[in-house]
C-alpha cells in the first residue's frame, strides 16, 4: 500500500470516527429530549390527575353539604305548623328549635322574612326570632370578652380570678367554646391553685382538651408556663 493510500485510509477512518461521534451525540441529545418530553407528559398527567381528584373530592363534599342542608330545611319545614299555634310556649319552643337547626345567618333570613309576612302571627314569630338571635349575639359577645379575660388571668397565674371570669362567660353563654368545661375543671381544682405543679397540670389539660377558641399567642404562652421548671 502506497503512502497516499495510507493517508487516504487514515482520513476515511478519522471521518468515520467523527461521524460516529456526531451520531452518538445526536442520539444522546435525541434520547435526552425524548425522555424529557415523556417525563414532562407524565408530570402533566399526574398533576391533572391530582386536579381531577381534588375536584371530585370538592364536589363530593358539596353534595354531602347539600344533603345535610336539605335535611335541616326539611325538618324546619315540619315545624311551621307549630309556629301558627296560639300556644305561646309551643311557639317559643319551635323558635328555639329552628335556631338550633339553622345557622345564625339562615335563621336571621328566615325570621326577617316572617316579619314581612301579611300574617300577623308569622310577623310576631319573626320578631321573637330576631330578638332571640340578638340576645344570643349579645351573650356571645360577653362570653367572648370574659373568656379572653380568663385566659389572661391564667397566663398571669391568677387562677381564682380566671375561675370568676370563666364562670361569668359560662353564665352568659354556657355553650360558648369550652367555657363550661374550663369552669368545671377550675372549680374541681380550686383547692390546688396554690400548688405550682397542680397549676401546670391544669394548664396542660386546658391546652390539650379545652383550647377551642383560645388565641394562638395565649396558647403558646400558657404552654411555655405548663412546660417550665418553675
Amino acid at each position: 500500500m502506497t503512502a497516499e493510500q495510507n493517508i487516504s485510509t487514515g482520513k476515511i477512518t478519522a471521518l468515520i470516527g467523527v461521524v460516529s461521534s456526531v451520531i452518538t451525540i445526536v442520539l444522546t441529545v435525541f434520547n435526552t429530549y425524548t425522555k424529557w418530553q415523556i417525563d414532562a407528559a407524565d408530570q402533566r398527567l399526574k398533576e391533572r390527575g391530582q386536579e381531577l381528584e381534588a375536584i371530585f373530592k370538592q364536589r363530593t363534599a358539596d353534595i354531602e353539604a347539600l344533603k345535610e342542608r336539605t335535611s335541616r330545611y326539611t325538618f324546619v319545614k315540619t315545624l311551621f305548623q307549630d309556629l301558627e299555634s296560639n300556644d305561646s310556649k309551643k311557639q317559643t319552643l319551635t323558635i328555639n328549635l329552628i335556631r338550633l337547626t339553622l345557622t345564625e345567618g339562615e335563621s336571621e333570613r328566615l325570621f326577617r322574612g316572617f316579619t314581612n309576612s301579611p300574617d300577623q302571627t308569622l310577623q310576631k314569630v319573626g320578631n321573637e326570632g330576631i330578638a332571640v338571635i340578638q340576645k344570643e349575639k349579645s351573650s356571645a359577645q360577653v362570653a367572648s370578652e370574659k373568656e379572653r379575660e380568663g385566659f389572661l388571668y391564667l397566663r398571669e397565674k391568677k387562677f381564682d380570678d380566671a375561675l370568676k371570669a370563666f364562670e361569668a362567660a359560662e353564665k352568659s353563654f354556657p355553650t360558648y367554646h369550652n367555657v363550661y368545661e374550663i369552669s368545671n375543671l377550675l372549680r374541681k381544682e380550686r383547692g390546688n391553685f396554690s400548688n405550682p405543679e397542680a397549676r401546670k397540670r391544669i394548664l396542660k389539660r386546658i391546652i390539650d382538651e379545652y383550647s377551642w377558641g383560645m388565641p394562638d399567642d395565649i396558647k403558646d404562652q400558657l404552654r411555655k408556663i405548663s412546660d417550665s421548671n418553675t
